[in-house]
């Protein structure tokens, strides 16, 4: 695949004798080529001078059509397109310091802001998108290192062979590959389940499946899947959003995947909490204190193993980047740059006016998979005032060592600060993010 890479960068910006040769006939050949001179000299050249001759001029021919299509010339970028605000950028500028493909998973919880997230490192462009990938295997479960586990922290360690750690690996680096037509038939089976799959819609065009289950069905979903594997093949950046993957095992699995960059999101269990209940159950219904303590502990218990597996192999400099969402909705900006310097994408005044328009807005909106868009900051202060004192002091009891490790106060805490000025209510937890990006001077 990198190879691959490699050769669609050199057809896209000209380099050695091609780029020093068209540099100095570019203005002549675009001249030709308006005057439909160019293509007619193409077939003039089938005739006489052969194969060989024709295979340079293909070469010639590709740098010319780059060159009228994209204004990329020997590393130089001219004016793309109307929006003067958007920077210039180069092929090798979209790519890692490597140049090859970005490979992104963000790894998180149900209802903690995963969506958003994954529609936030969307903005950086070209970024081919794959939804939750496992629900097909995992369903309410998630993957542990040594077992699959329930959101109520039940586990059972003998796993299936879909399970295994080494299946488990081949889907990611199929993936990442863009080889879809080598993935499980559960794995296929999301692609056609959820819409935010980049060229979904083109999918559907292909074949609506009937039955998951029919072998048939399948065969024809294998063939539909080389559209998705072409638009792939295309991307600068492939982009995985799981909420049934442990960091325990995403880290074993990362030396097997070069250039791999883990995302981990976390957010206030209490928000979470919130979410899942309002989301699953009616609105302004009562509270199920013995649910909310079973799922407090269990969630609290999984994102602590997380927080503690990713400060281990952090020492090691193959941890993940912790992106906490209530900084994310305190200060967008700050901590969009320092997440897309970290995964290498660029910064844009396009992402700043999605930001804008999704986290400053008045009006909640749902959004996909009941993701929520308006004034961010609200939304993800909004448990406090729904939640009792006593369920989330219950939740405070099963969740203190964790919020020592992610810099969260206790509800009492919170409640002083949220009244005497609510957006100052995360500014010491989130200070590390301005600090960092001080450091890299990119403000």
């Amino acid at each position: 695949m990198e190879n691959a890479t490699e050769m669609n960068v050199q057809n896209q910006v000209t380099t050695g004798r091609h780029c020093a040769s068209y540099n100095m006939m570019r203005n002549l050949i675009t001249r030709l080529f308006r005057l439909k001179v160019v293509p007619i000299m193409f077939f003039v050249g089938i005739i006489i001078f052969g194969g060989t001759l024709l295979h340079e001029y293909k070469k010639t021919f590709q740098v010319v059509h780059d060159y009228l299509n994209s204004k990329m010339v020997c590393g130089i970028v001219t004016k793309v397109n109307n929006n003067t605000n958007m920077p210039f950028m180069t092929h090798q500028q979209l790519q890692n310091k490597d140049g090859v493909r970005n490979k992104i998973i963000i790894a998180s919880y149900m209802r903690s802001g995963s969506t958003f997230t994954s529609e936030l490192i969307q903005q950086g462009k070209n970024v081919f998108f794959v939804f939750e990938p496992f629900h097909g295997i995992y369903h309410q479960q998630y993957r542990r290192k040594d077992s699959v586990c329930t959101r109520d922290g039940g586990c059972r360690y003998t796993l299936d062979k879909l399970e295994s750690r080494n299946t488990t690996f081949e889907i990611f680096k199929n993936i990442f590959s863009c080889k879809m037509s080598l993935l499980p038939a559960d794995v296929l089976a999301s692609f056609w389940k959820f819409e935010s799959l980049t060229g979904r819609s083109r999918l559907n065009k292909c074949y609506k499946p009937k039955s998951s289950n029919n072998s048939r069905d399948l065969v024809k979903k294998r063939k539909c899947i080389r559209y998705l594997e072409d638009i792939c093949n295309r991307s600068n950046t492939i982009l995985i959003k799981t909420i049934r993957m442990s960091l325990d095992i995403l880290i074993d699995i990362l030396s097997g995947i070069p250039h791999l960059k883990i995302v981990h999101l976390v957010r206030d269990p209490r928000a979470i909490l919130n979410s899942r209940d309002v989301y699953f159950f009616e609105k302004n219904a009562p509270v199920d204190i013995t649910s909310i303590k079973t799922s407090a502990y269990a969630l609290c218990d999984r994102m602590y193993k997380d927080v503690i597996t990713n400060n281990d192999n952090n020492q090691t400099k193959q941890g993940a980047f912790v992106l906490k969402y209530e900084c994310l909705a305190t200060d967008p900006m700050t901590v969009t740059k320092m997440l897309y310097n970290y995964l290498n994408l660029v910064y844009t005044d396009s992402v700043t006016t999605w930001l804008q328009r999704h986290t400053q807005g008045n009006k909640t909106e749902e959004g996909i998979v009941g993701a929520q868009k308006g004034n961010s900051l609200s939304i993800s202060t909004k448990w406090i005032t729904r939640f009792s004192q006593n369920v989330s002091k219950l939740i405070d009891k099963e969740c203190k060592i964790l919020y020592k490790r992610l810099g969260f106060s206790d509800l009492q805490s919170m409640l002083q600060q949220f009244r005497k000025n609510k957006y100052k209510l995360y500014e010491d937890m989130c200070h590390e993010y301005r600090i960092q990006l001080n450091q890299i001077w990119l403000i």
